[in-house]
């Protein structure tokens, strides 16, 4: 015999949607995710053109002691490539948003969309990674 509870917290089971035919993407997904990616790799492309610049100062500033002026060049040229990989990371809260609404979608019916979702985010990782990368040995070079 099952208690009120028992029966109040029962699990059933949704019939699944019937499917219209072949499975494709959201109406409107491949655009979003096409200028979420665009939007991220110009700012890897602002990243890049700073990259040169700080490069130089962090060379210029080999040997040179902490706080002093070549130094502090080479300091503000990397923080500045730290502003540009932020606005790398911009996309990201968008396709985290788009990830979860895809993976929802995902458990009723296609995994398309949710696949798409997850290729352009591996995209735009791959291009923090590099810029990480590019920071980390400027870094280290300064350092030195």
């Amino acid at each position: 015999m099952r208690r009120p509870a028992e029966a109040a917290y029962r699990t059933t089971s949704t019939p699944r949607p019937a499917s219209n035919g072949a499975a494709s993407l959201s109406a409107d997904l491949p655009a979003r995710l096409d200028g979420l990616l665009a939007a991220a790799r110009e700012a890897n492309a602002q990243f890049e053109q700073r990259r040169s610049g700080a490069t130089a100062a962090v060379g210029a500033a080999t040997g040179a002691a902490p706080g002093s002026e070549r130094w502090s060049i080479a300091s503000i040229a990397l923080a500045g490539l730290e502003t540009a990989r932020s606005r790398t990371a911009l996309p990201l809260a968008d396709l985290d948003r788009l990830e979860a609404e895809a993976s929802n979608r995902a458990v009723d019916g296609s995994d398309l969309d949710l696949k798409a979702v997850r290729a352009t985010r591996e995209q735009v990782e791959a291009l923090m990674q590099r810029q990480d990368a590019a920071i980390t040995a400027l870094r280290q070079r300064l350092a030195e």
